[in-house]
């Protein structure tokens, strides 16, 4: 990974270079901070939630998914309250952006604005927030 981003890094410098978290994209790489990289993530737990009535999803599991009900409640039996999805879902990404890794992408097509040293994309912040 390193010799990857060192060649895109040679060809363009300013390339701003994505990487998936392990896991299908849920758990950071912390052995990757001082690479530069943005490291994306996804929100896939619990699957009751995100694949219910998804049309990609194999039959016999789709069918296995009733409504979501509050907290859900995967296969296993765990229940994924606020405290749950703040714990395994949040803070270890929380832990990423503190060492700077999710900050600050210098896109030239974003009005920014600071954010206590960071540069905040307003626009996004409030759209995410929106949903």
């Amino acid at each position: 990974m390193r010799a990857l981003v060192a060649g895109i890094r040679e060809a363009d410098p300013d390339r701003l270079v994505f990487a998936d978290g392990l896991n299908i994209g849920q758990t950071p790489v912390m052995e990757i901070v001082d690479v530069g990289v943005v490291q994306s993530t996804r929100g896939y737990l619990p699957k009751a939630v995100s694949h219910h009535t998804a049309t990609w999803v194999p039959k016999e599991e789709f069918e296995s998914f009733a409504v979501p009900t509050w907290p859900p409640k995967d296969d296993k039996g765990t229940t994924w309250d606020r405290e749950r999805l703040k714990q395994v879902l949040i803070e270890p990404w929380l832990r990423l952006a503190e060492k700077g890794v999710i900050l600050d992408s210098n896109r030239a097509d974003v009005q920014y604005e600071d954010h206590n040293g960071h540069k905040l994309d307003r626009k996004m912040l409030e759209l995410l927030r929106s949903h």
